[in-house]
């Protein structure tokens, strides 16, 4: 396919079955889940031997979600998500996009109007005043060493 004039080789990111668990679509969806930031937001995966990100984000009142980033030269006509009636969560999985690309959700909501917004669960971001959220990966666990816990403990 040639993009703003650029040659670019794109796998079907429609191909790919639903992304999120019941279980977790359920728990999501009356507010009990105890870790939604492992769900929700932005997460390179490989599905079907097909490196890329998945994306879901909480919008039930929206008319259409779509994922706009570095990836997709932030056009809203290119990757629009689909949605879980049941739980309100817009999903898709995009082959490619990787770790340390920026983006951000523009959503068309209940009034018509198109708002373009950062990931509530991005674990990184960029630093104001830009807004774009960035792909990354879970933050390590730290571990404290025995004379930080003992100076924690007063």
């Amino acid at each position: 396919m040639v993009w703003h004039g650029q040659q670019n080789l794109i796998d079907d990111p429609y191909r790919f079955g639903p992304l999120i668990q019941e279980m977790d679509a359920w728990l999501l969806s009356e507010g009990t889940h105890l870790r939604p930031y492992e769900t929700l937001g932005a997460h390179a995966d490989t599905m079907d031997g097909v490196t890329g990100t998945r994306f879901s984000v909480w919008a039930p009142n929206a008319r259409r979600v779509s994922v706009v980033g570095q990836f997709n030269y932030w056009d809203g006509r290119r990757h629009p998500m689909r949605l879980r009636k049941e739980s309100g969560i817009w999903e898709l999985f995009i082959p490619g996009a990787h770790n340390g690309q920026l983006y951000k959700f523009e959503l068309l909501d209940a009034n018509g109007n198109l708002r373009i917004k950062a990931d509530p669960y991005a674990f990184e971001a960029q630093m104001r005043p830009e807004t774009a959220s960035m792909i990354c990966g879970l933050p390590e666990k730290v571990t404290q060493s025995e004379e930080r816990q003992k100076a924690n403990q007063f």
